[in-house]
């Protein structure tokens, strides 16, 4: 799985990704929780005959335990003793039988749900919607963008480049704005230039006459556009901070999956190759169905392998395996948990900013871009269900 499709998912201020969009199979759920039930309900068979069959030898035994009480003859007794530890055996296997049976159903399904989360950890229908919304923010969040505010910026700057020499926070400010390259096609006021900034616009006002009112009362709003801007990218780059956190998550998530599959594939014998031609890249959901059915019948006969091999240690194997992939699914549920609660922050800023009357309205249309990517998003992940299915991925005896 590429890295790079990863990093870009989880920078969507930054992500600028092909148009082209593979939006998600809806068969692709539809097959995985098929075969998934399906593995349910021939354990459920499994364990009804075995059931029926332990229910059988113990009231065979119960029977024989009376009649061996009873018995008078010696010869009898021990023809029953021995009939006794028959059913005895019969029932010490079938209980065995269903260890089996259980092994088998869980490690088919965890092999399922490892190899369904290959198309889970790429969600590519996300992308589009992000560059999206990426662009919206990143205009709404320049200053340049804002009407009359390039023209008066023009002027303000002037004013900082003839007084630089005589103010030493101009001088400050000259350098710093110097530093950003060509200011006039894209520029965002936060961080360590802002304080400058607002006292170089403090004194260019403090520094207009009576006879420019006009651009004094243009430059008052222009400040309090700006204000509003910085206090806005601050809060943005807090959310990003944290898409980044989330990135390098989503990163060695992605490294622990490659390791975990790389495991299971080696375990059971199956071509690493022969799974990214059939499953990966194959686009036929009905032949990938057909891969994960045969892929469950090898993960139900390793087991059966496993054990005949080593009767002792056959259960360590698998056990561990499904422990690892059990931790895999609900860590990518946690993370995607993360991506939405990130996405929820977006709202929050939003909403309270739209009624800003300096920036307000541009901050306002950014509702429609987030929304469409949040229901993008929610169309294509569910946290709360992948953390609940996790838990729930193994049947106990």
């Amino acid at each position: 799985m590429n890295r790079k499709i990863l990093t870009l998912l989880l920078i969507p201020l930054l992500a600028d990704v092909s148009a082209q969009v593979s939006i998600t199979d809806p068969q692709e759920s539809i097959y995985k929780n098929l075969l998934l039930h399906d593995i349910g309900l021939n354990l459920d068979r499994k364990f009804k005959d075995l059931d029926s069959t332990i229910l059988t030898l113990d009231l065979r035994t119960g029977i024989l335990d009376k009649a061996i009480t009873e018995a008078k003859d010696v010869s009898a007794e021990a023809t029953r003793l021995r009939e006794r530890l028959l059913y005895i055996e019969q029932k010490q296997s079938a209980l065995e039988d269903a260890e089996t049976a259980i092994y088998q159903a869980n490690y088919q399904s965890a092999i399922i749900n490892l190899v369904s989360m290959e198309r889970e950890i790429k969600p590519l229908t996300l992308f589009q919607s992000t560059r999206d919304f990426g662009s919206a923010l990143a205009s709404a969040a320049n200053p340049m963008e804002y009407p009359g505010y390039r023209q008066w910026y023009s002027k303000f700057y002037e004013y900082v480049e003839k007084q630089k020499a005589k103010e030493p926070i101009l001088g400050v400010l000259s350098h710093m704005l110097t530093l950003t390259g060509d200011i006039t096609k894209t520029f965002t006021f936060s961080g360590p230039v802002t304080e400058p900034l607002f006292s170089g616009i403090n004194s260019f006002i403090q520094s207009l006459g009576g006879s420019k009112k006009e651009l004094r009362e243009e430059s008052q709003k222009m400040f309090l556009i700006t204000a509003s801007l910085a206090q806005w990218n601050h809060e943005k780059e807090l959310i990003e901070k944290e898409w980044l956190t989330i990135t390098t998550e989503l990163e060695l998530l992605q490294k622990q999956y490659e390791q975990v599959l790389a495991a299971n594939m080696n375990m059971i014998g199956l071509n690493q190759s022969a799974f990214n031609q059939k499953f990966c890249k194959e686009n036929d959901a009905h032949k990938r169905f057909s891969y994960l059915s045969d892929l469950k019948e090898t993960c139900a006969d390793f087991v059966v392998s496993e054990k005949t091999k080593s009767p002792k240690q056959w259960k360590e194997k698998i056990y561990f395996q499904m422990m690892d992939i059990q931790t895999l699914k609900v860590r990518f549920g946690t993370i995607t948990s993360q991506m939405r609660a990130n996405i929820e922050r977006y709202h929050t800023i939003i909403i309270r900013y739209k009624t800003d009357p300096y920036i307000g309205s541009r901050i306002a249309t950014l509702e429609p871009k987030l929304r469409e990517m949040t229901d993008t998003f929610d169309r294509s992940f569910e946290p709360a269900d992948y953390l609940a299915s996790a838990t729930r991925m193994y049947r106990v005896q």
